[in-house]
């Protein structure tokens, strides 16, 4: 494992102690959230997104099988980098940055939907910048 994958990683964990954390805090305060992985899911697009940054997720969607894609438009985290350039335009380095620091909020929603019961592998994509989709995908027990 390079020193980029180490720090991915680390960063990916730290985001999970915080996720699990504040998903912790929130929830308490709320009546009824719901049991079925559609209402989790929807609790973190709304709520929870918006106590990290300011909005809600701007786009869900999902196969029904596992699988949620939650599309940020605008990731706020990434703006500053990529102000109007194309992702084939970025530099090298700056792709690199950029996919190691969205490592933290995968760690985040990661950790807050472990709190509620729902253990997923969660990954991001960047899209046509600064969009990122975070994709949720359903951990099986096989």
């Amino acid at each position: 494992m390079d020193a980029a994958q180490k720090q991915s990683q680390r960063l990916e964990e730290m985001g999970y102690d915080v996720g699990f954390r504040l998903m912790e805090r929130m929830s308490e305060k709320q009546k009824f959230l719901g049991f079925q992985d559609l209402d989790c899911v929807k609790f973190m697009c709304r709520d929870f997104w918006k106590v990290l940054f300011g909005k809600t997720i701007d786009k869900l969607q999902t196969n029904r099988r596992g699988v949620f894609m939650l599309f940020d438009l605008q990731f706020q985290w990434i703006e500053k980098y990529t102000s109007g350039m194309e992702m084939q335009h970025l530099e090298e380095s700056t792709k690199q940055m950029i996919n190691t620091l969205l490592s933290f909020p995968c760690g985040i929603m990661r950790g807050g939907l472990t709190n509620l019961g729902m253990s997923v592998n969660v990954t991001a994509d960047l899209g046509t910048l600064p969009q990122v989709t975070f994709s949720l995908r359903k951990k099986t027990n096989s």
